[in-house]
């Protein structure tokens, strides 16, 4: 069970980190690095411990990857700063709901 508390701390500092992202950009391809880490722990804990989670956790956390990027495009482009920031947010709301789908699978 230490590879699931360590894949759920991961979790925890990915959500500080996207909620970062909000506000500065230097830290959207941080969170796509954390993102990928959690993944990795992710499967390794699926294989380690047999304990199988729910398709939407494993789903969306793979779907969320492309949302950081997405949004540096967008600035790239030259879009409005609150767009940015809104997908920024958007991300950050996926990764609360991806995290509270791991912890309550757990419970039943």
């Amino acid at each position: 069970m230490a590879l699931l508390n360590v894949h759920y701390a991961v979790g925890l500092i990915l959500f500080v980190t996207a909620l970062a992202a909000i506000v500065l950009p230097q830290a959207r391809r941080l969170v796509v690095y954390v993102l990928l880490l959690q993944i990795l722990l992710g499967v390794a804990t699926w294989w380690a411990t047999k304990l199988v989670p729910p398709a939407p956790h494993w789903i969306l956390a793979l779907l969320t990857g492309g949302i950081w990027p997405m949004a540096n495009a967008f600035e790239r482009r030259g879009r409005p700063k609150a767009v940015v920031m809104a997908i920024c947010a958007a991300g950050a709301i996926v990764v609360a709901y991806v995290i509270y789908l791991g912890m309550h699978a757990l419970r039943h």
